[in-house]
């Protein structure tokens, strides 16, 4: 099978936020997908993980209630 098509199977597999942000750094091989999702993955997470420390988390989702009032 080619790698292209693995490559976009695998891309076509993830969430769409991801999808994006693995697709913007241009992996040539089901390899670097693998890497460049998981480092997408573990920045999103520490970055949501600051923002619960932080009290964020629980401001932008009341704003988000708010708006859709």
């Amino acid at each position: 099978m080619a790698e292209s098509v693995l490559v976009d199977a695998f891309v076509t597999g993830l969430e769409p936020s991801l999808q994006a942000e693995v697709i913007s750094r241009q992996p040539q091989t089901l390899e670097e997908c693998t890497k460049e999702a998981q480092l997408v993955n573990d920045r999103n997470l520490a970055l949501k993980l600051a923002r619960m420390e932080l009290g964020l988390a629980e401001l932008e989702e009341e704003g988000r209630q708010q708006a859709e009032r």
